[in-house]
C-alpha cells in the first residue's frame, strides 16, 4: 500500500508505504508524532519555524469561533485561559497573535483589552510587560492586592522568577539558581512548587 496523506502536526503533505495493509500513518516523522504524545516530547526548538507555526496555526483555526467582538473557543479551557491542544502548552491568546501579527517577543505578554482571558480576537489584543499589565489591571480596578515586585519584601521581578522558572524546566539545581540570584534556596524551592510567584507563567510561543 502507498499514498500521500497530511500529517496531523505540521499539516505537511508527505509520501507513504506500507507492506501490510492497514490505516496509513497520521504523522511525517517521529518528531511529529511526539508531539502527539505517543513516544516522548520532543523540544519547540526541535520543529522548523514552518512547521511550528503550521501546526499552531491548524490548532487554532480548528477551535476559534469567530463572531462579532470577542471571540468564542470549542477548545480545551484551563483556570479560565483558552489553550491549544498541543505541547508545549499555548494559550489561546498567544497563538492568535503569532497567527496574526508574527513572532512575540521574548519575555513579552499578550494583553487583552476587553479583560475575557478566553477571547482571541487580535482587534483586542495587545503587548506588553508585566509592569503595564499590572497597571492595566489596576486601572481597570481588578487588583486591589498588590503581589508580586509590588510588595516591598519582594527581592525578584517578574522578569527575574520568568528566568527561574525556565532554568527550573531545564532541571538546573535550585541551590545554582538561588546563588545566581542572591536568594535563598528556599525561595527558589517555593516558586517551584507554586507557592509563590503564582502570577507569572513561563511564556510560550
Amino acid at each position: 500500500m502507498h499514498g500521500i496523506s497530511e500529517c496531523e502536526t505540521c499539516g505537511q503533505k508527505y509520501k507513504w508505504r506500507r507492506c501490510n495493509k492497514g490505516k496509513p500513518p497520521r504523522f511525517c516523522s517521529f518528531k511529529c508524532r511526539s508531539w502527539k504524545g505517543l513516544k516522548g516530547r520532543t523540544k519547540n526548538s526541535e520543529l522548523s519555524e514552518e512547521a511550528n507555526l503550521a501546526r499552531i496555526k491548524k490548532n487554532y483555526e480548528k477551535n476559534v469561533v469567530k463572531q462579532e467582538g470577542c471571540w468564542d473557543w470549542k477548545g480545551c479551557v484551563v483556570r479560565g485561559y483558552a489553550i491549544l491542544g498541543i505541547r508545549p502548552y499555548l494559550k489561546a491568546h498567544r497563538a492568535s497573535w503569532i497567527v496574526h501579527n508574527g513572532p512575540i517577543p521574548k519575555g513579552v505578554l499578550v494583553c487583552h483589552t476587553c479583560d475575557n482571558t478566553k477571547c482571541t480576537n487580535p482587534e483586542h489584543l495587545w503587548l506588553g510587560t508585566y509592569k503595564e499589565n499590572t497597571q492595566d489591571k489596576i486601572k481597570k480596578g481588578r487588583s486591589n492586592t498588590p503581589n508580586g515586585s509590588q510588595l516591598k519584601v519582594a527581592k525578584l521581578t517578574e522578569e527575574q522568577v520568568e528566568k527561574i522558572k525556565f532554568m527550573l524546566n531545564d532541571k538546573i539545581q535550585g541551590s545554582e539558581i538561588a546563588r545566581m540570584f542572591g536568594v535563598s534556596p528556599k525561595v527558589i524551592s517555593r516558586i517551584k512548587h507554586n507557592e509563590t510567584w503564582k502570577h507569572v507563567e513561563v511564556i510560550n510561543g
